[in-house]
C-alpha cells in the first residue's frame, strides 16, 4: 500500500521536515480498498495550495508600536470557592471526591441544593462577597455592610411536627403560601410530593449571609486581622 507519510521541506527552518499524512493513503489503509482520486491530487500538491496562501503582514504593521496588547479588564468581580475544599475546611477532614455521597455531604453542609450551588442566580455561598447583576449579567462585588455574619440562632429551623395541613404553614411563618415557588412536585402512590422554597423558615448560607467559619475562609472580609490562620485548621512546616 505504500507509506502514508511523506516528509515536506519547512520553509521557516532549514534543517527541519514537516510530517504530511496523505489522506488518500489514509482512507484507503482504513478502508482496506482503493480509492480513486485525481491524478492531479497528491501529497506535495495538498501542500502547495498551503503555500499559495498570502500569509504575508504589510511592513507598516511590524513598526514598534503598532502592535499593543489589549488593556486588561477592570472591576473583574468572577470565581467560586471549590466546595470540596470548602466542606473540607470546615468539618476539618477529607472527603472522597469518588464517593457518591460527597455531593450529599457537600449539600448538606453548604446548605444548598448541589445544583444549585454554581449558578449566581441561586445567591450560592460559593460567590460570598459577590452578587448577579441580572440586567448586565455580570458579577458585582458586594459592600462590608450588605454582608451578615449568621449566629446558630438564625439558623435554627421551626418544629414541623405539628405540620397537619398546607393553612399550618402559614402559623408557623411561612407567608403568602399561595405565592410559594415550587421546586418539584410528583405524584406517587396517589400522595403529592411537594418541595416548596420556604426560606422564610429558616435562613440558610448564602452569598450575603455566612457563618463565621465561612467568612474568614472565602468572604473578602475576613474580621481576623494579622497572622490568618484558618478555622479548624493550623500551620506546620
Amino acid at each position: 500500500m505504500g507509506d502514508i507519510r511523506s516528509f515536506v521541506p519547512d520553509s521557516a527552518s532549514q534543517n527541519s521536515n514537516v510530517l504530511s499524512i496523505d489522506p488518500y493513503a489514509l482512507v484507503e489503509a482504513l478502508l482496506g480498498q482503493k480509492v480513486n482520486k485525481p491524478a492531479s491530487v497528491g501529497s506535495d500538491s495538498l501542500q502547495s495550495g498551503y503555500d499559495d496562501l498570502d500569509m504575508k503582514i504589510e511592513a507598516g504593521l511590524l513598526r514598534e508600536g503598532d502592535i499593543r496588547p489589549d488593556s486588561p479588564p477592570k472591576d473583574v468581580s468572577v470565581g467560586a470557592a471549590n466546595p470540596y475544599l470548602l466542606v473540607e475546611a470546615l468539618l476539618g477532614r477529607n472527603i472522597d471526591k469518588f464517593s457518591i455521597n460527597s455531593a450529599k455531604i457537600i449539600s448538606n453542609v453548604l446548605q444548598t441544593d448541589y445544583d444549585e450551588l454554581f449558578d449566581m442566580k441561586h445567591c450560592s455561598v460559593l460567590f460570598a462577597g459577590l452578587k448577579l447583576n441580572e440586567k448586565e449579567r455580570k458579577a458585582e462585588k458586594l459592600s462590608e455592610k450588605d454582608m451578615k455574619i449568621l449566629n446558630e440562632r438564625d439558623l435554627m429551623t421551626p418544629d414541623l411536627s405539628g405540620v397537619q395541613q398546607l393553612d399550618d404553614l402559614e402559623k408557623i411563618g411561612l407567608k403568602d403560601l399561595g405565592k410559594t415557588r415550587v421546586k418539584v412536585a410528583r405524584m406517587q402512590n396517589g400522595k403529592m410530593h411537594l418541595m416548596l422554597h420556604a426560606h422564610s423558615l429558616g435562613k440558610t448560607v448564602s452569598n450575603r449571609e455566612v457563618t463565621m467559619s465561612i467568612n474568614e475562609l472565602v468572604s473578602p472580609f475576613r474580621m481576623q486581622k494579622g497572622h490568618w490562620t484558618p478555622p479548624n485548621s493550623s500551620w506546620r512546616d
